[in-house]
């Protein structure tokens, strides 16, 4: 259906700034709350006011610019049925990148990510590589 666009997809964007980075995205782009929270995390963690700022302004620009996918009972399904085929996997894969592939998977929905090695634990995602 659609594309959601994880937080290492973002930062990579941002840390291009040619021009608006979130053009390189298909206009239908989706995002997924937790998505939100982890790039105001990361304004917060700035160590200067000017990246501050530059964060901020970015969070503001997606939030702006992307569907916010909520987490909510669909989601949360989802996320409780691949929490327990990981489980017994034996494997597991960050709290949130769980919840972002959860989001995706409830919605029939591409992730666009960095971070391939996570998110190809979880069966029937389909995922694009945004490299460096």
């Amino acid at each position: 259906m659609g594309l959601i666009a994880d937080t290492s997809a973002l930062v990579r964007i941002e840390r291009r700034r040619i021009g608006n980075g979130l053009a390189e995205l298909p206009r239908d782009a989706l995002v997924a709350a937790i998505t939100i929270s982890e790039l105001q995390a990361g304004a917060y963690r700035a160590e200067s006011q000017v990246r501050a700022d530059r964060a901020e302004a970015f969070v503001q620009a997606v939030i702006a610019s992307l569907t916010v996918i909520p987490f909510d009972t669909p989601q949360a399904l989802e996320h409780a049925r691949l929490f327990d085929y990981l489980r017994r996997q034996g494997w597991t894969i960050g709290e949130r990148d769980l919840q972002i592939g959860a989001t995706a998977l409830a919605g029939g929905h591409s992730l666009l990510t960095g971070n391939v090695r996570e998110f190809e634990r979880l069966p029937g995602l389909t995922i694009l590589h945004l490299p460096l």
